[in-house]
């Protein structure tokens, strides 16, 4: 049974060959979550797409990375993220979107895709505008590893390739964020807000302690 990485490395040699459908394949799988991380960063929808457009185009003229040093989807929010930080500082701007993405993104929701009650579909968006309160409360470091690991389902080895710091600090600084999250969010009924993670299954705002 091949490995991840071993997949990853025969779909990027096919890609580089000028395979157009494990290009098409890749893209379909990186791209909605990808578009959701960017535009947490660049709330402009034009320039997000630009810059999705561009992290691909990364990749490709990149000859030298292999997925021994890192899986092909941390590698893609790497690319992403440095041309974030490098159009933020251009635009001397760095404020984060709403996490809820447009509609035609497909990024998986925070709340799941099981049609709400009315009396529901209330709570949920008073739970969901009061987590998106919270979340801006917090230093960005913790946000963003927040983001990632309970939007996009990153592990903490990822996030700490992504981010560029130890998996020790990237574990403190999701436990940072949901500490703060809690705290925040302790007068809301029930104490908890419900997460979805990109990765299926349901979660509460409480620390978690698998990689």
């Amino acid at each position: 049974m091949p490995t991840a990485r071993a997949r990853d490395r025969k779909l990027l040699k096919a890609i580089r060959a000028g395979d157009v459908a494990a290009f098409e394949g890749l893209y379909r799988r990186f791209a909605p979550g990808l578009m959701g991380f960017i535009m947490q960063r660049v709330p402009n929808r034009v320039e997000a797409e630009e810059l999705l457009q561009e992290t691909f185009l990364r990749l490709l003229k990149d000859r030298r990375f292999e997925p021994e040093a890192a899986g092909l989807s941390t590698y893609l929010y790497i690319i992403a993220r440095n041309l974030c930080l490098t159009h933020c500082r251009d635009q001397a701007s760095r404020r984060f979107a709403p996490l809820e993405a447009s509609r035609d993104t497909q990024v998986v929701p925070l709340w799941g895709r099981r049609t709400p009650a009315p009396d529901e579909a209330v709570r949920g968006r008073q739970r969901r505008d009061e987590l998106e309160r919270a979340l801006g409360t917090l230093p960005e470091a913790q946000r963003e590893a927040f983001v990632l690991r309970h939007h996009h389902g990153l592990t903490y080895e990822e996030i700490g390739q992504v981010c560029m710091c130890p998996v020790g600090t990237a574990k403190s600084r999701v436990h940072l964020a949901i500490t703060a999250l809690r705290v925040a969010l302790a007068t809301f009924p029930d104490n908890v807000t419900p997460i979805t993670s990109a990765r299926g299954g349901a979660a509460r705002v409480k620390d978690r302690t698998e990689r």
